[in-house]
């Protein structure tokens, strides 16, 4: 069953913008209600969280609507747990800003310190220094579209060696960058107000060498800051021998420039000489967002699977979820899953999908449901139409909803049938089932197509892969209020739930 409810606040995120819009109260002047947020992103980027403030004047000083809410994003859709904000009489300021950060802007202030990563090596660390942040106002009653631009506010360095007069084999070198490593960020203006921390950076990438025998290949992401034409900038070491240059002459790193260091290197029989030429161009723009109104969100009570199995739904902010686990042995365009019960080929069955009943006793999956391995996950079939199985991030703001991922455990497991490895079910090891979401302990069937843990351990599948043999899942169990992820094997044999989000 659906039904269709009144909002007053709704945000998209259109065409590589992210959007909101609000008005401020309907026209029955009925008392406002918080309203869901999301943010609907149509471009492909990297980025897969933001943060979001809302305040109704243009300072964080005073009342925060919206207090650093993350919106995580998943099928190009930025959603947040948060419960949501009313539009304010006085109109509202909203910031938004990656990379989403706990605790960032302290309370009654403007100004938050922004750190980039020492070891800029890994992809992770590297991407998380892109700091970008924007802001806009939305007027009183606004019902038009109120656009946001969310730049970067650092910058970014390229490093290039150019060998003089010898085809010098750099792909071991190793280059260290001596630059400020905080930066004051004002979250009104959006701006960095200062830099300080220096720091020697390692830098992301490996050198490669072009046709035309220039080596590239190697980056770091740097705070806005003034770089003295004196000091020792850059440590180079090459074939084992390190050494320390400076620029030659004073350098400005400002936000959104991009910075290629030509650095020229020619060898003597006693030293390594270098020269360093800087060219300065704009770096890609971050993020534009657009705010428009969408009053229209959906509703649902249950949901069926192919099979005809109904589930009952669930909502968790902008979420909905099945509070039950799947039990259906078709994928929802009709064709069959493999039922798999024998132990040997359970073991063996590779890049397809396959089910079977916890110790293959059929009366369990109306408690437990199906387990399943990872490939039924692979296909995007398993779910009903236009439902989909979690990914990582849709669990951590379930998580997030339900208390934070230290207490979601509790939240999460049902009120009966857990029971302890003495095989008690005893009350204080049950959960509150406060969220909704019913986790039972189905247990796992393993690669080698053995059962173990029902009654002590729920395991849930998300569509988040980490390699060609490894998903990601999460799991509760009997002895914590913590909710957990894991990395495991695609033949485990794990729950599922489905999720969608509302129209």
């Amino acid at each position: 069953m659906t039904h269709i409810m009144r909002k007053h606040l709704y945000i998209l995120l259109l065409s590589a913008a992210i959007t909101l819009a609000g008005s401020c109260k309907d026209d029955n002047n009925d008392p406002q209600e918080p309203q869901a947020l999301t943010f609907n992103i149509n471009s492909g980027n990297d980025i897969n969280q933001i943060g979001v403030y809302a305040t109704e004047e243009s300072t964080f000083s005073g009342v925060r609507y919206l207090d650093n809410a993350r919106f995580s994003k998943n099928n190009n859709i930025f959603t947040s747990t948060d419960p949501g904000t009313v539009l304010s009489d006085n109109g509202l300021m909203v910031t938004a800003y990656h990379p989403y950060t706990q605790n960032i802007l302290p309370a009654g202030s403007d100004i938050a310190q922004v750190k980039t990563a020492i070891d800029q090596s890994n992809i992770g660390e590297y991407l998380n220094s892109d700091f970008m942040a924007g802001t806009a106002v939305i007027a009183p009653d606004s019902k038009s579209p109120v656009s946001m631009t969310v730049n970067r506010l650092f910058a970014k360095v390229n490093l290039i060696l150019k060998p003089i007069g010898s085809d010098t084999d750099l792909s071991d070198a190793v280059v260290r960058l001596t630059l400020n490593s905080i930066a004051d960020v004002n979250f009104t203006t959006s701006n960095v107000e200062s830099s300080s921390t220096p720091a020697q950076i390692i830098p992301r990438g490996t050198f490669s060498v072009n046709e035309e025998g220039i080596w590239t290949g190697v980056s770091v992401i740097t705070v806005p800051q003034d770089i003295k034409g004196d000091s020792e900038f850059i440590s180079l070491t090459i074939g084992g021998n390190n050494r320390s240059y400076s620029l030659g002459e004073d350098l400005s790193i400002v936000s959104g420039q991009e910075y290629d260091l030509e650095v020229s290197i020619s060898r003597t029989a006693e030293d390594i000489i270098v020269s360093i030429e800087v060219t300065e161009s704009p770096w890609a723009s971050g993020l534009n967002l657009d705010f428009n109104i969408d009053e229209e969100i959906e509703d649902i009570d249950s949901i069926s699977d192919y099979d005809g199995n109904r589930y009952e739904v669930i909502k968790a902010g902008p979420q909905l979820w099945m509070a039950s686990n799947l039990r259906t042995t078709h994928y929802n365009d009709g064709a069959p899953i493999n039922h798999v019960p024998d132990a040997d080929q359970w073991a063996i069955v590779e890049n397809e999908g396959a089910y079977t009943f916890y110790n293959e006793n059929e009366s369990m999956s109306e408690r437990y449901g199906l387990l399943y391995n990872w490939y039924t996950v692979k296909t995007e079939k398993l779910c009903p139409e236009g439902w989909h199985v979690p990914t990582m991030a849709e669990y951590e703001m379930l998580f997030d909803f339900a208390g934070g991922i230290d207490f979601a455990g509790e939240a999460m497991k049902s009120t009966s049938g857990w029971r302890n490895y003495r095989n008690e079910e005893l009350p204080e090891i049950q959960g509150s089932n406060s969220s909704g979401f019913n986790g039972m302990p189905g247990g796992v069937r393993y690669a080698d197509g053995s059962f173990s843990n029902e009654g002590r351990y729920g395991y849930w599948w998300t569509s988040s892969a980490e390699s060609d043999f490894e998903s990601f899942g999460v799991y509760l169990y009997y002895g914590g209020a913590a909710a957990s992820s894991i990395t495991e094997n695609n033949r485990l044999g794990y729950s599922v739930r489905c999720i969608k989000y509302q129209e």
